[in-house]
């Protein structure tokens, strides 16, 4: 079974982000689940690409406005602490770029195309944080650049806990940042 089958199903998509037709990251809320996430199809980390760790519908709330750089993108806002912010901004299922109603048959072709991401990739991400995984990288490369051979290199639980990460033989030192 896929992770979260439950909210990763057709009928929960509400949008995307990215190229239609170049693998786009698939949003999802469930009002009955209680649960938003999404799916990232294509990633510059691939272990950012799969199945977001699903998060509270309560408090959750998003909107396309403009990042640091100037760019329209989606924000995600969670409740439980935290935010998200996309790479593009989000288009709704069924809403044209004027604000109408799009026709049954560029819907029915949009979740088609939509619904691959939910078969594609049933997994969830190895890194439910990207920058997490960028910190953990730059410690291990900089404990390689001292000397230390990667086997001597473990992580003890997932990428997520990157201030877990120890070294064999060095007293085990940890940095945490």
């Amino acid at each position: 079974m896929a992770y979260r089958d439950d909210l990763y199903s057709y009928d929960n998509i509400i949008g995307y982000t990215g190229d239609l037709h170049g693998l786009p990251t698939v949003y999802f809320i469930s009002e009955e689940l209680q649960l938003v996430g999404h799916i990232t199809q294509q990633h510059d980390i691939e272990e950012n690409v799969g199945r977001e760790k699903t998060r509270k519908l309560n408090g959750y709330r998003y909107e396309n406005k403009a990042n640091a750089m100037g760019k329209v993108v989606l924000h995600e806002y969670f409740a439980e602490g935290g935010n998200h912010t996309s790479r593009n901004p989000l288009i709704k299922v069924g809403v044209s770029e004027n604000g109408r109603p799009q026709s049954v048959e560029i819907v029915m072709e949009t979740m088609a195309i939509l619904a691959q991401a939910i078969y594609n990739h049933q997994n969830a991400k190895a890194v439910t944080n990207p920058r997490i995984y960028a910190r953990v990288y730059e410690l291990i490369k900089s404990a390689t650049h001292h000397g230390m051979k990667v086997s001597e290199i473990r992580t003890m639980g997932n990428l997520n806990d990157y201030s877990r990460v120890n070294f064999r033989g060095r007293r085990n030192w940890k940095r945490s940042f």
